[in-house]
């Protein structure tokens, strides 16, 4: 099969850099960013698992199997998964994690390079089901609260931001609020393109695509689920 998703891929993101994305237009232009993105991650996922009704898991599933892992989408975010267990009956593992990851002030200003985690890194702290776990990796995360609220509602959900508030080299980064939830992620520009040119480039050298779908999906842990 002749090898056309990374050029591909390519142009779209000669697109967003050069037209949507200007500095002095960043944070107006991120809906467009994230849409645009968030569109390119589901039709290699609908290419690679076609079929209605797995959405949610097919997209999870491209980006925790075939994103270049320096991308990090089954990284952990930890402000998302303190707020995510205490909303959820886990309130002393909430507090744990909390303790042990992010005893920080609320204003400063973090990059999730320095403070968010692996699961297992996370699992060897509270025991929690592993799916719980991942309901916060950057993979969940973007589908969750950034693909699906942007098509549907026009904005980020929840635990979502579309303005960031550090002008730092950073893939992702935190902006802090005076309301719940007080830690908001934002995904930055060079995390979105650099997880498309990947993509592009890891599908390109399967041997056929579509694929069987898995036994387990990443996010369910089950095929059924």
């Amino acid at each position: 099969m002749r090898q056309w998703r990374e050029d591909w891929v390519n142009g779209k993101i000669r697109i967003i850099r050069d037209r949507i994305i200007k500095e002095e237009h960043y944070s107006l232009y991120y809906p467009e960013l994230t849409i645009l993105s968030c569109s390119i991650i589901s039709a290699f996922a609908a290419e690679l698992w076609p079929g209605m009704g797995s959405d949610h898991v097919r997209f999870v599933e491209t980006l925790a199997k075939y994103a270049d892992p320096s991308t990090n989408t089954k990284t952990i975010s930890i402000p998302l998964l303190v707020d995510y267990l205490a909303s959820n009956d886990h309130n002393g593992e909430a507090a744990l994690i909390g303790k042990e990851f992010l005893a920080i002030g609320n204003d400063l200003v973090i990059h999730g390079e320095d403070y968010d985690k692996t699961e297992g890194e996370v699992l060897e702290l509270i025991s929690v089901p592993l799916r719980v776990v991942r309901e916060c990796s950057y993979a969940n995360i973007l589908y969750k609260h950034f693909r699906n609220p942007y098509i549907h509602e026009y904005r980020p959900g929840t635990f979502g931001e579309s303005w960031k508030m550090t002008d730092e080299d950073a893939n992702v980064s935190y902006v802090n609020f005076i309301d719940p939830p007080y830690r908001r992620i934002h995904f930055h520009l060079n995390w979105f393109t650099g997880i498309l040119n990947s993509l592009g480039r890891a599908i390109d050298k399967l041997p056929s695509v579509p694929l069987k779908e898995p036994e387990a999906w990443w996010i369910k842990l089950s095929k059924y689920q």
